[in-house]
């Protein structure tokens, strides 16, 4: 038996459901917005804030990103990949 490809819109869905574990592990909430009118996203608020990460795919490699520019995307296997958005989001 060989198992069925994910699309991209299923695979970045574990991605996100992962982040948000993952974030969850390190003792930060979020929620998984699937919202009918805009992109799948991991928000993360905060007391002053509001982060929204989406993740995104770019020639074959998979990255998150919350915002605009490099410094506001990761790729989704880097190591601390994870931490840096905690650190993003507490800011």
């Amino acid at each position: 038996m060989t198992a069925a490809r994910l699309s991209d819109a299923q695979q970045a869905y574990l991605f996100l459901v992962r982040l948000a574990w993952d974030l969850r592990e390190l003792g930060l909430g979020s929620l998984l917005d699937l919202s009918a009118r805009s992109e799948p996203a991991v928000v993360i608020h905060q007391a002053s804030t509001r982060l929204k990460i989406t993740v995104v795919q770019r020639k074959d490699v998979w990255f998150f990103t919350w915002g605009h520019g490099r410094k506001q995307s990761a790729w989704v296997g880097a190591e601390g990949v994870v931490s840096h958005i905690a650190r993003w989001a507490t800011r």
